[in-house]
């Protein structure tokens, strides 16, 4: 079977198939980027040879920050999510408040000691 990868003796049969299509749109995107084309009234054709080690590691390179770009926006999700769940807690809290009279701090206090009794017995 061919692909761009096999014709430049590239071998990567042991990454799973997202990473696979990764590296190969990344090393697709280093090969157009390398491919110059002639003006309009330009007869000269320039042709650009890409090596293939060169390539693999400038894929690499992009892979990592490709990685790294996912997991700050992986990380700002999940702050994200756990500052909804703060608030929505505070919320909560003041509303209990507001309802009985109790603070946060005793609320908090009367359920610790709820949930050590129930441990305890």
């Amino acid at each position: 079977m061919w692909t761009p990868l096999n014709e430049f003796g590239l071998a990567f049969t042991h990454l799973s198939s997202s990473r696979l299509k990764i590296m190969l749109e990344i090393f697709t995107r280093i090969l157009m980027e390398t491919m110059v084309s002639p003006g309009k009234g330009s007869s000269n054709k320039e042709v650009i040879m890409v090596d293939p080690l060169e390539a693999k590691r400038l894929a690499a390179k992009q892979m990592k920050e490709i990685q790294a770009k996912a997991k700050l926006k992986r990380q700002r999700r999940i702050e994200a999510i756990n500052g909804a769940w703060a608030m929505i807690g505070l919320t909560t809290g003041l509303v209990i408040e507001g309802n009985t009279g109790n603070s946060i701090l005793t609320q908090l206090a009367g359920y610790w000691g709820a949930i050590s009794n129930f441990f305890v017995r």
